[in-house]
């Protein structure tokens, strides 16, 4: 197995560990669900527990600057 680490947006954690996009506009999963179209990183297994304000984070091309977390995802 293969685990890789991005730099998210922190409001995207209930989306992508709990598949629970209640929390999120429409405007924000649309960019959720375009980051993980186009990088297709695999099941998010757990993210870091605190966040860290990013002006750049791994998903910058589809969310602005915001706090973030690190999120841990594995490739099977």
């Amino acid at each position: 197995m293969k685990f890789t680490e991005y730099t998210l947006p922190a409001f995207w954690a209930s989306a992508l560990i709990n598949a629970d996009y209640s929390g999120l506009s429409d405007e924000e999963e649309k960019a959720l669900n375009a980051w993980l179209d186009a990088e297709k990183p695999g099941y998010c297994v757990g993210c870091s527990e605190s966040e860290e304000f990013c002006w750049r984070h791994d998903a910058s091309d589809f969310a602005l600057a915001c706090d973030c977390l690190i999120f841990t995802f594995q490739k099977i």
